[in-house]
């Protein structure tokens, strides 16, 4: 069962104009460029949208323009105190969002009770699907498995983003809880083998640049996974979402230079995402 949700979602940057504030018209042409090309829908607010940059209003402006789009939206709530994450989960529901997702606690290693909680409290506030998302090289914190069996058995979560790239670990997300709960990889490196394991569908930050290349692996096209990857690759040096900026500006829809502490790509990253650009045309 996959409450509905399945294919590929694009994790997508968030637009900032040159005065630094968020730019919401680009968050709607953005949006609806994505729906246009393909994309089944769209997941503000994440971490290629740079939540832990973003104020708690901003993250609410940014998810009703994107829910404006008419898309399916699973809108980001992520916010250090609990009564911040259960407003953004209320907010997300009135305007228009399909679901919302929730990345665990950032920095400071949590107890396996503190995520039930973390989770809990969300779930009281909205009667919209809750994805829990794991990406514990830089939260510092993972969801234990017996602890993510819990949560979707009593209901607190609808489904579950991984973003690990422990491909060992989704597997055994995939055959403990396949069918019970929504399940999408979120991490780019391991989207050929999870496909072909049965996973739900995609969140991609790479999708909100080059939807087709991602869209291509989920079809299950011939080569689509090693061009997947040599896009992930010559982005690496310069840095996710970095890339991710400097790409969609040259491609056409400008969302500024990422906020502090992160910074544009120079030198010789530059140069490698210039030439990325030159041999993607389609993507």
């Amino acid at each position: 069962m996959t409450n509905g949700f399945s294919g590929v979602f694009a994790a997508t940057l968030t637009p900032f104009g040159n005065d630094g504030t968020v730019d919401l018209d680009r968050v709607g042409t953005l949006t609806s460029g994505l729906i246009r090309a393909g994309i089944t829908g769209v997941c503000p607010c994440g971490t290629t949208g740079e939540f832990p940059m973003l104020a708690r209003d901003e993250k609410a402006r940014i998810n009703a323009a994107a829910a404006a789009q008419g898309g399916t939206v699973i809108a980001g709530t992520w916010g250090w105190l609990a009564e911040e994450r259960a407003w953004l989960a209320r907010k997300a529901e009135q305007d228009g969002a399909k679901a919302v997702f929730l990345t665990t606690p950032i920095f400071f290693r949590s107890t396996p009770e503190y995520i039930l909680s973390w989770y809990r409290g969300v779930r009281t506030a909205t009667t919209l699907p809750v994805f829990a998302y794991t990406i514990p090289q830089h939260t510092g914190n993972f969801i234990p498995l017996d602890v993510l069996e819990r949560l979707a058995d009593e209901g607190t979560i609808n489904g579950y983003k991984d973003s690990s790239g422990d491909l060992d670990w989704l597997l055994k997300v995939i055959k403990k809880l396949k069918g019970r709960i929504t399940i999408f990889a979120g991490h780019e490196a391991v989207f050929g083998p999870a496909r072909e394991a049965g996973i739900d569908g995609y969140i991609s930050g790479i999708a909100g640049v080059f939807p087709r290349a991602v869209l291509a692996v989920w079809r299950g096209e011939a080569g689509a996974v090693d061009r997947l990857q040599k896009i992930r690759q010559a982005m690496h040096e310069a840095g996710t979402i970095p890339a991710l900026k400097y790409l969609s500006r040259k491609l056409g829809i400008d969302c500024g230079n990422p906020r502090e502490p992160l910074l544009p790509p120079t030198g010789t990253a530059r140069e490698a995402l210039d030439k990325l650009i030159e041999e993607s045309s389609g993507d």
